[in-house]
């Protein structure tokens, strides 16, 4: 949203449609035996809605932009903002027969309808911007948008990338890069414990001292104390994140499931070769020369081999090194932000092409040419 606000000639209102504490409460009481958590429930869209509505309508926006799907349909054009959708949730659950994302408690039924009021928005949206290529292909593929809809615009690194201390310089000198990092408050659904069977592998089998800093669980999520080669920060704000990007070598996220992935464009941007696995939007964010994909149903040994592998390339350390800066600007909010209003300036009346009015909803903003 700061992005969007530093535009020349745009004014950017955020509508903040969170309810207040006594009503989070009220709600969470409402539904705690539904098997559903109370921000997916039905009084809490419809609170939502109602609140999106009457600002939206008081604003006299030209545009809005939703990030997310909790808006009613606006009688203004409205463009949709998301890294991922109900739909994926929903098939990934019953293909893997556990919840497969970090949504949080929802029966099978709600899942359903949410996934028919997605549809429903996608129907009746202006235009639709994705994070990733996987997921615009998955919404012609699966879902059904009109191509013609949807624009592939990225996401925007959270964190200023940290430029390593001692990057590589020389791809003529060979050396073992075993500082290893995994970053994922959910270590099972971003694959730390296949990490760990891996990194363990590789100090068995002779292939050199790796050392691996866990970050992001709360507490040790494995049996057990952690291995002595094994730095556990436990949970770290993104500031204490960014500070790791320098004393390591590969970043290592292997994801059964992955909403996007801006974990990989911060550790490239900041220097780091990455190894994660060829499902969802990872091939996009890892692309050939930047570091390693396993399967999707790859085990530890296909991991360590895929780690040792991208540890002991020095022209593509020195290669993701050089790169790192280009990643940083191509990936920034404001690079972001300006393809959004590309295609909204497009997209728009031809009278108003020169003075758009944006609006976001949850957040809502709105965009007013001064």
């Amino acid at each position: 949203l700061r992005a969007l606000s530093d535009q020349d000639r745009l004014t950017v209102i955020s509508i903040n449609a969170q309810r207040p504490l006594a009503g989070k409460a009220a709600l969470a009481l409402a539904y705690r035996h539904s098997g559903t958590a109370w921000q997916h429930g039905r009084l809490n869209r419809w609170f939502t809605q109602r609140k999106i509505l009457r600002d939206t309508l008081s604003s006299d926006s030209d545009v809005v932009l939703a990030m997310g799907i909790t808006e009613p349909v606006l009688p203004v054009p409205t463009f949709l903002y998301q890294d991922m959708g109900y739909s994926v949730v929903q098939v990934y659950d019953r293909r893997l027969g556990h919840r497969s994302s970090n949504l949080g408690p929802v029966t099978d039924d709600r899942i359903d309808a949410l996934v028919e009021e997605e549809s429903d928005r996608y129907r009746a949206c202006t235009g639709v911007f994705t994070m990733s290529q996987w997921y615009a292909n998955w919404l012609t593929d699966v879902v059904g948008v009109p191509q013609h809809k949807i624009h592939v615009v990225g996401g925007g690194l959270n964190a200023r990338p940290v430029r390593r201390r001692n990057p590589p310089t020389n791809p003529s000198t060979s050396r073992h890069r075993n500082r290893l990092l995994f970053v994922g408050r959910d270590f099972w659904r971003k694959g730390g414990d296949v990490v760990v069977e891996a990194v363990a592998a590789l100090r068995q089998s002779g292939a050199g001292d790796y050392r691996l800093t866990v970050a992001g669980p709360t507490t040790w999520p494995l049996e057990g104390a952690p291995p002595e080669w094994v730095d556990f920060k436990g949970s770290l704000t993104p500031g204490e994140v960014s500070e790791l990007w320098q004393e390591h070598d590969v970043f290592v996220l292997p994801s059964r499931f992955e909403a996007y992935g801006l974990t990989f464009l911060e550790a490239r941007a900041s220097g780091l070769p990455c190894v994660g696995r060829r499902a969802f939007a990872m091939p996009e964010l890892v692309p050939d020369g930047a570091g390693a994909l396993v399967a999707e149903e790859s085990d530890g040994d296909e991991l360590a081999a895929a780690i040792h592998a991208v540890s002991t390339d020095e022209a593509m350390a020195q290669r993701v090194a050089r790169d790192a800066p280009i990643v940083a600007q191509e990936n920034s909010w404001p690079a972001v932000a300006g393809r959004m209003l590309a295609v909204i300036g497009s997209r728009l009346p031809a009278g108003r092409r020169t003075t758009p009015v944006k609006s976001t909803a949850t957040p809502l903003d709105r965009k007013r040419a001064g």
